[in-house]
């Protein structure tokens, strides 16, 4: 289904972007509008 592949995609991204970032998991949650404890749950 297209939108498991975009939620999955999403995800991915945001994961991605903590990486990337440089910024505190926090920011990155606040920015994207969750939780810092919704987005430490979907990576490493």
């Amino acid at each position: 289904m297209l939108s498991i592949e975009v939620h999955g995609k999403f995800q991915r991204d945001a994961v991605d972007l903590v990486h990337s970032s440089g910024q505190p998991i926090n920011q990155v949650a606040r920015e994207l509008g969750m939780s810092h404890e919704t987005l430490a749950e979907l990576g490493p």
